[in-house]
Formats: C-alpha cells, sequence, structure tokens
C-alpha cells in the first residue's frame, strides 16, 4: 500500500479505532481494580439500573426510604459489605460504589486481596486525545497526527510503541521543579508511614494528582519513577546493597499496597524495578502501585546504612533527593 492510500489519512480518530485492542498506550495511572466479587457487582450494577442511578448509602435517610425488599435496598447493603470486605470507603460516583483511589488509611485489617483484572472503562474521544497528547513524539517518528499518512498498521503500531514509551520516560524520570515537588511530598508521606500516622499518609497519598498542569502538586508517575529508581540504586548491587542484607521487610502489619511493595523490593534487588514499571502498573494497578512505592521507600528507609542515630526527617532529606 503506498503512502498516499494510506486509510488513516486524515483520521486519528478512525485510526485509533483500526487499531482497536492491539494499540497499547501504557498502563493508565489511577485505572483501579475490580476485587469486588463478581457476582456481588452483577447484582450491585442490575440494582443501579433498576434504580435509574447510584444507590444511596447504607444507612441514610435516602436509603432508609427506599421501599422494604426493594433491590436497590439490599444491593446497597450488599455494596457496603463489599466495602468493607475490601477495605475501601464507599463512594457513589464508582461503578461498583466502591472508590478504588482514595484510601481514608494505608493500614488495612486484613492482608490485601489479589488483584483482580483491570476494569476496562470506555471514554469517548479517549483515543484522539492519546494521539494529540503523543503528536509531537510521533512528528520525531515522522508521522503527523492530523495526516496519519503511514503505510500500513504496523508501521504505526511500532512508531506509538516507541512514542508511549518516551512519553512514560517523561512521565516517570521527573526533573526540576517537578521531581522537587515529588521528592517532598515523598518524604512526608514516608515520615507518616514510620512515625505511625498511617491515616496522614493515606491522605498524603490521596492528594497526589495524576497530572499537574501548573506544577503544583506531585503527580503519580514523578512520586512511582522517583521511588523505583531510588530502590534500584539502593538495593540493585550483586551483595544485595551496603549494608541492606539479603532481605527487607515490610513494616509490621497488613497495608495497602503491600503486594506492589514485595514486587518492587524483590525487583530492586536484581536493579529491575524501574525497568519493570509497565508490569508492575498492569499487574497491580496504579492506585496500589503508589502506595506500595511509598510503603517500599519506608521499609528501604528503615535498613539503609545511614540510618543510625539520625533524625527521621533529617534522614529522609539526605535520602530521598
Amino acid at each position: 500500500m503506498s503512502v498516499g492510500s494510506s486509510p488513516f489519512r486524515g483520521r486519528p480518530d478512525a485510526a485509533a479505532k483500526q487499531l482497536g485492542t492491539g494499540y497499547r498506550p501504557g498502563p493508565t495511572i489511577g485505572v483501579g481494580r475490580a476485587d469486588v466479587l463478581p457476582w456481588a457487582a452483577d447484582r450491585i450494577r442490575a440494582a443501579q439500573v433498576e434504580h435509574g442511578g447510584p444507590l444511596p448509602r447504607y444507612g441514610t435517610p435516602a436509603w432508609d426510604a427506599l421501599p422494604t425488599g426493594s433491590a436497590a435496598r439490599w444491593a446497597a447493603v450488599l455494596l457496603a459489605a463489599e466495602c468493607w470486605r475490601t477495605d475501601r470507603s464507599l463512594a457513589v460516583e464508582d461503578p461498583h460504589g466502591c472508590e478504588d483511589r482514595r484510601m481514608a488509611d494505608m493500614r488495612r485489617r486484613s492482608p490485601e486481596p489479589p488483584a483482580g483484572m483491570p476494569r476496562v472503562e470506555f471514554k469517548p474521544g479517549l483515543a484522539d486525545e492519546t494521539l494529540r497528547e503523543l503528536a509531537p513524539l510521533l512528528a520525531q517518528e515522522g508521522i503527523d497526527v492530523d495526516k496519519l499518512e503511514v503505510a500500513d498498521l504496523p508501521t504505526l503500531q511500532r512508531a506509538l510503541n516507541r512514542a508511549v514509551e518516551r512519553r512514560n520516560l517523561e512521565l516517570f524520570s521527573p526533573i526540576g521543579a517537578t521531581r522537587e515537588i515529588a521528592v517532598l511530598h515523598l518524604r512526608r508521606v514516608v515520615e507518616a508511614i514510620l512515625t505511625d500516622d498511617t491515616r496522614l499518609a493515606g491522605e498524603l497519598l490521596d492528594q497526589v494528582q495524576p497530572e499537574s498542569p501548573d506544577n503544583t502538586v506531585a503527580t503519580v508517575g514523578s512520586c512511582i519513577g522517583i521511588v523505583l529508581g531510588l530502590l534500584d540504586d539502593w538495593l540493585g548491587v550483586p551483595s544485595g546493597g551496603p549494608g541492606f542484607g539479603t532481605h527487607i521487610p515490610l513494616p509490621a502489619g497488613h497495608w495497602n499496597g503491600e503486594r506492589a511493595a514485595t514486587d518492587m523490593l524483590a525487583l530492586a534487588r536484581k536493579g529491575k524495578a524501574f525497568r519493570s514499571l509497565d508490569k508492575l502498573l498492569v499487574r497491580q494497578g496504579g492506585p496500589q502501585v503508589l502506595a506500595g512505592s511509598a510503603l517500599a521507600l519506608a521499609a528501604a528507609v528503615t535498613r539503609h546504612p545511614q540510618r543510625g542515630d539520625t533524625h527521621t526527617r533529617n534522614l529522609l532529606e539526605s535520602l530521598i533527593r
């Protein structure tokens, strides 16, 4: 097929549709985990449809006003039970009614459940938005997103893969003011974990945003990238790091992000935490990786050879940079 006869010419939306499931713009930070039990999720969704919208929270006046025996009334009870089981807070805007990203406390009452399958959400216009975001990087590949004159689909996919890889590197390798903002925030989170103020740690993690156009708040990509880089630097040597030993335990108890933290520490001992970023995000999910990165960093700090009798805040300022 000649370049002039490209089926994608002038149609970035058509290109995205043609790419279909083959187009993978990398993991999306913030996509939650669907670990609500499938049979419960089905009943909750059905009740939401019948009710015509989000279910009233269990125990509220709106819930009490529902007809006795109605599907919505009992689904709200089921929803509350699922939120309790998964240690999530109720949130009516979530499809299941349990908020995935917010965590009132980093500690859990029970072990963190295995991550479920990623929840796939359809967002109209997302494919075109993604192409526009990648436009400068695609231009370096000789591709104009307004024309998309490419010979065939594999050529476009390879160019997209390279552009996405470079974009992810930008997002997870912050410099300048962006890095400084994330570093300061990470110090606060780790200090809260180490002083057992786990509710504050959870609140601080909730303040981290997917993006910060005005560069005023820490971003998810910056925080995760900084932590994985530090862990690789500290642990990624044949001896397991100077003075770290062969095993770094997590702080006692159960935590949000504990599974991701365990994976990160194991990968960092091989010097592969940062390069395994995509796999971590796909396997664990963005919120769990963010929480896990803070938890793993706190665990590593407690075993760092520079710790000694140094005051916690001074230690964090010297190590997390």
